[in-house]
């Protein structure tokens, strides 16, 4: 069972062993106290969370609860991600976008033209690439040079990455 108190609005699932300096009051002193039995509950929609309730009073004992407000989780996460994006973006310099355009471009040169945003391509992926060109016997000085400039520019961009890669940099403002 769960109960409601419609004096400070709390639900619980079961009563308090005291109330005041009475403990396990009775019936009546529960009631006084303002605690109901919850004898029904309204259902938010499908896939909806209720974020508040309204406790109405039935009777001395018992009571239902009807939903306040409700909202949709999905919604509200999408909402959330946009508003973080729109914080990055706000959040980036000149400077900044000039780092991330040069990252990009290095990327594109070596994992093609949609590098930036491929899964498969990965600060170890980067690695292995530069290492088996070593390896090979075939690595050139811009090579090289690339390799640091992609750990370099990486480690300057990750702040505005909150998946924590790099695929989730707002790259469409390099495009503006």
């Amino acid at each position: 069972m769960k109960y409601a108190n419609i004096l400070s609005h709390e639900i619980r699932d079961e009563l308090p062993k005291q109330i005041g300096s009475t403990y396990s009051p009775d019936t009546k002193q529960l009631s006084a106290a303002g605690w109901r039995e919850i004898g029904g509950i309204e259902s938010p929609k499908a896939g909806w969370l209720v974020s508040a309730w309204n406790i109405v009073e039935d009777n001395a004992y018992f009571c239902h609860l009807t939903i306040a407000s409700q909202y949709d989780p999905v919604a509200a996460e999408l909402a959330r991600q946009a508003a973080q994006k729109a914080a990055l973006i706000a959040m980036l310099t000149v400077r900044d976008k000039a780092i991330a355009k040069d990252y990009r471009d290095t990327l594109r040169k070596h994992f093609g033209s949609t590098a930036e945003t491929d899964p498969n391509v990965t600060v170890d992926s980067a690695a292995d690439l530069f290492i088996s060109k070593k390896n090979a016997g075939n690595i050139k000085a811009q090579d090289i040079a690339d390799f640091y400039a992609l750990d370099r520019l990486h480690d300057m961009l990750m702040k505005f990455c909150p998946d924590g890669t790099t695929r989730s940099f707002p790259w469409e403002v390099l495009d503006q």
